[in-house]
């Protein structure tokens, strides 16, 4: 998996974000089974930057969750002022 930009992230809905997040933490479990073995040679490297990649989804998602509760309450809010 390439690294992931944020600019990328911001283009995806709510369930892309939540699969592209499950697949990467599979990923980081096979890598770090792989690590404790003592075998991880070639893809020693990719543990750090796949964190941050799951890192960084997550707070996408977090993002679009607070958008979504900050819509809601407003739309709320704005219907009972009427």
């Amino acid at each position: 998996m390439s690294r992931v930009r944020m600019s990328d992230l911001t283009k995806l809905n709510k369930s892309d974000l939540q699969s592209k997040i499950r697949e990467s933490r599979g990923e980081l479990a096979k890598l770090r089974v792989v690590s404790t073995k003592g075998t991880l040679k070639k893809n020693s490297g990719k543990l750090r930057p796949l964190r941050r990649d799951i890192a960084r989804m997550e707070t996408r998602l977090s993002e679009l969750k607070v958008q979504e509760f900050i819509r809601t309450t407003t739309q709320n809010t704005g219907s009972e002022a009427d």
